[in-house]
């Protein structure tokens, strides 16, 4: 269907939305049509008459789509980072960007929790040794992991997602957790719970037993966790990032690990994304390194608030085209 005089407006979906009543919303006023496979090819097919782009990364939306896409105005993206959209061409040519920031936070604290729990009750090892019959069952406290309570956790990035980990770790397990954000006021934002702002990233690696990282990648947070701050976190360390492959430096992160420099890693995003096979290979040869594939935020719950989300952000731009509510998606 054409997006002509009297017919609703074309919206354009890089992927199929997986929940009924959500796609069910969004058809209900627009056109909607999906790409014919999720790769900017399959972008460029149907660019051409959409007013509106709900888009999930790694998928790019480049500078050529959004010139192919004379009719766009709204790029509304589901998760929470837009570094897969070209940003500055859409700002260019009068395109808005939006993305889902806060939508996935229990989603991804969930991950990140249980990252933690998992590296520090050294449940890993406890399987690995047990199957290696190498568990000596006449001491049974040669295993004794340091806990999560009374310990020093790291949050790198205090927005929705580190703020919401910092709360489950201080009010639920009894840790103290230090927070580096220098864009956040840090001590306004932790109350009533009592995260300990720090103004140095060094310091916050030093002092802590695990550190989550929670910042989006831009020209200034590349590289922002070095081999310095990975080296600091010391032999028994963990550290997780759900962020952005590219805030932090993934070389440093597989030689320390390679070199018992640090204890744990657990990676759900890479730079490139997705990993090259010789990367997954060396993944593979790579002790104590977990990796999944940039799934923190997708739970049954998080998918369907992010797609739920993104439908109500694209149809609060149509309304003046003739989408006159947004519906409630529960």
């Amino acid at each position: 269907m054409s997006t002509g005089a009297g017919n609703p407006p074309r919206v354009g979906l890089v992927t199929a939305l997986q929940f009924e009543p959500v796609f069910d919303t969004l058809t209900a006023k627009v056109d909607a049509v999906v790409a014919p496979e999720p790769t900017e090819a399959g972008v460029a097919t149907i660019v051409g008459d959409v007013v509106a782009l709900i888009s999930r990364g790694p998928t790019k939306i480049t500078a050529e789509h959004i010139t192919r896409a004379g009719r766009l105005r709204h790029i509304a993206v589901t998760g929470s980072g837009a570094d897969h959209v070209d940003v500055a061409a859409a700002r260019a040519a009068g395109v808005t960007v939006t993305t889902g920031a806060g939508v996935a936070t229990q989603s991804v604290a969930e991950y990140v929790l249980g990252a933690i729990l998992v590296g520090h009750r050294q449940l890993l090892m406890s399987n690995q040794v047990l199957l290696a019959e190498r568990f000596d069952w006449t001491n049974r406290l040669s295993i004794c992991p340091p806990g999560i309570t009374g310990t020093t956790i790291g949050i790198v990035g205090y927005g929705h997602i580190g703020r919401r980990v910092s709360d489950i770790l201080i009010g639920s397990f009894g840790a103290h957790v230090v927070a580096y954000d220098p864009f956040v006021d840090i001590g306004r934002a932790t109350a009533p719970a009592c995260a300990e702002a720090v103004d140095d990233l060094d310091e916050l690696f030093a002092r802590a037993t695990a550190v989550s990282v929670h910042v989006p990648l831009s020209d200034t947070t590349r590289g922002l966790v070095s081999a310095r701050q990975v080296g600091l976190l010391g032999p028994d360390g963990v550290l997780v990032n759900t962020s952005r492959g590219g805030v932090v430096d993934e070389e440093s992160v597989l030689a320390a690990l390679a070199g018992r420099v640090l204890g744990m890693a657990w990676l759900d995003v890479f730079d490139p994304e997705p990993p090259t096979r010789q990367q997954l290979d060396r993944f593979a040869r790579t002790p104590n390194l977990v990796v999944t594939p940039h799934l923190a935020g997708i739970t049954m719950y998080g998918r369907r608030a992010a797609e739920a989300d993104a439908v109500r952000r694209v149809l609060a731009q149509l309304a003046p085209q003739g989408v006159d509510r947004v519906l409630q998606i529960d």
